[in-house]
């Protein structure tokens, strides 16, 4: 428990705070997801929001469904496949597509759920794919747009709002 300790003239109020532990974060965050069609999470470098969003695929797992993932680079999307593979996964490799941000507008619809990694990255040109697109949606992001106003934070309000938001 806390308490005062007298240093000098000062007294000093210390207080113990238990610190989640990235496991039950991530618990936390996707029982918040699994609740909508389109959610957003906020996440602090070194969550997991790979792993997140694995785990998220693995309770959409079915034996046909399509997973498309979105990320700002071709090194982002290949620790999606590092992971599943780390995680023992593997059973979801088949069933993810990878692009980038830049190729999205060329992609079909007929995905189950997209995944928007670095989320804060989707842009006014891909309004459009977005609309057309009825699966489920999900971002996440350690960095939100700023400030709460902005026309990327209008965009990922409308298509994955956040849902569950742990920065530190």
């Amino acid at each position: 428990m806390g308490g005062f300790r007298k240093n000098g003239s000062t007294r000093i109020l210390r207080i113990r705070i238990k610190m989640k532990s990235k496991d039950e974060i991530q618990q936390e965050c996707l029982t918040e997801l699994l609740k909508y069609d389109k959610a957003g999470a906020a996440l602090s470098m070194g969550i997991g929001k790979t792993l997140l969003c694995l785990k998220h695929m693995n309770s959409n797992y079915t034996e046909h469904c399509r997973f498309l993932v979105v990320a700002p680079s071709i090194s982002i999307l290949n620790t999606w496949i590092d992971e599943a593979i780390n995680h023992k996964m593997e059973h979801l490799i088949p069933h993810i597509e990878r692009t980038t941000y830049i190729s999205l507008n060329k992609r079909d619809f007929d995905f189950d759920v997209v995944y928007f990694d670095e989320a804060h990255s989707l842009k006014e040109s891909h309004l459009e794919w977005l609309s057309n697109f009825k699966g489920k949606v999900v971002g996440v992001t350690g960095t939100p747009p700023s400030p709460r106003n902005s026309k990327r934070m209008d965009i990922m309000n409308r298509y994955y709002p956040i849902k569950y938001k742990y920065l530190v």
